[in-house]
């Protein structure tokens, strides 16, 4: 799954790994998570088409959200991120990845957890030929 790569990427990057271990979960922030932490999920996941037909590719939107206790903190994170993924790409081998952008979505908090969360869209172009979904 492309979702397994890039949380694979994330947790391999020192300074993300320096700021959250392995804190890196699917779809939802835990009440009992210790922050910071990342969390991300699939929004979209479309199969590109040319004239011909299936273009062999794919276009995923993936959210990570970037929570710590402090807003400063989930900001530097959510730029670590950023950092790292944005035009990213790989030209050669199983399930390549052509092209990943990064885009700022909105903050958030949430005063039950008392954390702050910085949210990077993700739009992820990758073979689809040779990746299984």
């Amino acid at each position: 799954m492309i979702e397994q790569r890039i949380v694979s990427m994330m947790a391999a990057d020192a300074t993300i790994a320096a700021a959250v271990g392995q804190r890196i979960s699917p779809v939802v922030l835990r009440q009992d998570t210790a922050l910071p932490s990342l969390v991300y999920r699939r929004l979209a996941a479309d199969p590109e088409y040319t004239l011909a037909g299936r273009a062999g590719w794919r276009a995923v939107t993936l959210q990570i959200a970037c929570w710590a206790l402090e807003y400063a903190d989930a900001r530097a994170l959510a730029e670590a991120v950023r950092e790292l993924l944005d035009g990213y790409s790989e030209t050669s081998g199983v399930g390549s990845i052509r092209f990943i952008s990064v885009a700022d979505g909105a903050d958030e908090y949430v005063s039950e957890l008392d954390a702050y969360g910085c949210i990077c869209n993700l739009t992820i172009e990758y073979d689809d030929e040779a990746a299984t979904l």
